[in-house]
């Protein structure tokens, strides 16, 4: 019984490290790439949410002055424009970097990477359009309330958080909104093209520097600023300790909250393509999920309740609900972004390397870059051949390791097919002698006619 299990449990470990095939591998990387449909949504709803708060805060900030209220919406909308566009070119830069990591310029690299105006151009916009979100605020006069209660703090704290809200969502929802059209577009290539274009795929995958980046500091910047408010910001007569400590316990407890719902989302679309994951998981059972999801609401209405009957001004509660509504966004943009990261790196260690079979088809398919390559079967294992070593012998080195190719002689070459052996896939191994004996000059009838050797 010792050594069974010892046997079912090596056997179980080696199941776990086999690698996905190139097929396999691009349609995970595509669904990955893709994302969920619910984020899709909570993405629009967050940049609708945030859009909607601004300038409902803005009318109340400057209270009826239409000239004040004119100039932040408009530097608003100018901050968003500049982040779509900066976005965008961030995107087809990243993209060109990867088409030139460890190659020389090709045609990928010149097609994607944007001219240097238009870099200098984006950059310079976005800068000039949160410059001008900047000044339009110190030019606007936050009068006192009919208390006699000077009220600019919480008013000038609101417009500077909902001004990094809106550039969160913003670049989140571009984000989206590009890796579905790239999935749907990479889904429309021929099969013989995708092997290429897997690394494409991947390196969008994890999101741009820039993007990690403003999804970090977003997140920090409404906890952070939510949390030091609450205690510094209003003195023990506007809110007391009590009051104060539940302000923070229900803002931890909606993140916490957070992270599980974009987790349970996830697994029960992994869910949907693994039937076993659904019996096998007890995460994704229907008490559990009910469970998650009826916690992550209370999370959403318990806050909300309290900010609006402790507060008793309007520019706090603005300021509250703002802080809120951007930790919990940006908690969710910050657990599908690691979620990614993740599973990106899982996907890369599970990926076949490169060369092998599917390399031979796509070469196979490909006839002419056989009399391109100066070396052509080394490409497939990405090697060159040795010094003294004719580049025949060495592509006849590589082909004789490659998985898929056996070798037999050719009295048991018979009883193979006499077994059942593929008929087309003998057809394959012999169209590759044919064309290694096409660009070799025959040096592939030699190799097949020497004894105890096949292809």
């Amino acid at each position: 019984m010792i050594f069974g299990y010892g046997r079912n449990a090596e056997q179980m470990q080696q199941q776990q490290n086999i690698t996905m095939t190139f097929d396999d591998a691009i349609t995970a990387a595509m669904d990955l790439l893709k994302g969920t449909l619910s984020n899709h949504i909570m993405c629009i709803l967050a940049m609708m949410t945030s859009l909607a708060f601004t300038i409902l805060g803005f009318v109340m900030m400057t209270d009826g002055h239409r000239s004040q209220c004119g100039m932040l919406i408009v530097t608003i909308f100018f901050l968003i424009s500049a982040a779509v566009t900066s976005t965008k070119t961030s995107r087809d830069y990243h993209m060109a970097s990867v088409a030139l990591k460890n190659h020389q310029p090709s045609i990928e690299f010149n097609f994607l990477r944007p001219a240097c105006l238009e870099v200098f151009q984006t950059s310079a916009f976005l800068v000039l359009a949160i410059a001008a979100c900047v000044y339009s605020l110190t030019q606007v006069l936050v009068e006192e309330d009919s208390t006699g209660r000077q009220n600019s703090a919480e008013w000038f704290g609101f417009a500077a958080l909902a001004m990094m809200w809106i550039l969160d969502s913003v670049c989140a929802l571009s984000r989206s909104v590009h890796d579905r059209r790239d999935t749907a577009a990479w889904a429309a290539t021929e099969k013989e093209s995708r092997v290429k274009q897997l690394k494409y795929v991947l390196a969008m995958c994890g999101g741009t520097l820039d993007y990690c980046i403003i999804t970090w500091v977003a997140f920090f910047v409404a906890s952070v600023t939510y949390l030091v408010w609450v205690w510094a910001g209003f003195s023990s007569a506007e809110l007391s300790m009590e009051r104060k400590g539940l302000l923070s316990i229900t803002l931890l407890y909606n993140v916490a909250s957070s992270f599980h719902v974009a987790k349970l989302v996830r697994d029960r679309q992994q869910a949907a393509k693994m039937k076993h994951m659904s019996t096998q998981s007890t995460s994704l059972q229907w008490p559990f999920q009910v469970m998650v999801v009826l916690n992550f609401l209370i999370s959403i209405g318990v806050p909300v309740a309290c900010i609006i009957g402790i507060t008793t001004s309007t520019d706090q509660m603005f300021f509250l609900l703002t802080g809120f509504f951007m930790t919990m966004n940006t908690t969710l943009n910050l657990a599908k972004m690691q979620r990614d990261r993740h599973e990106m790196k899982l996907l890369k260690e599970r990926m076949p390397q490169a060369g092998g079979v599917e390399h031979a088809r796509d070469i196979l398919h490909h006839p002419g870059q056989i009399l391109q390559q100066a070396g052509p079967l080394a490409m497939l294992k990405g090697q060159s051949p040795p010094a003294g070593q004719d580049t025949h012998h060495h592509a006849m080195n590589i082909a004789q390791h490659m998985p898929g190719f056996h070798h037999q002689t050719p009295a048991a070459a018979a009883p193979a097919q006499a077994e059942g052996e593929n008929p087309i896939w003998e057809g394959v191994q012999q169209g590759f002698e044919g064309l290694v004996g096409a660009a070799f000059g025959g040096g592939a009838q030699q190799a097949r006619a020497a004894p105890g050797q096949r292809i």
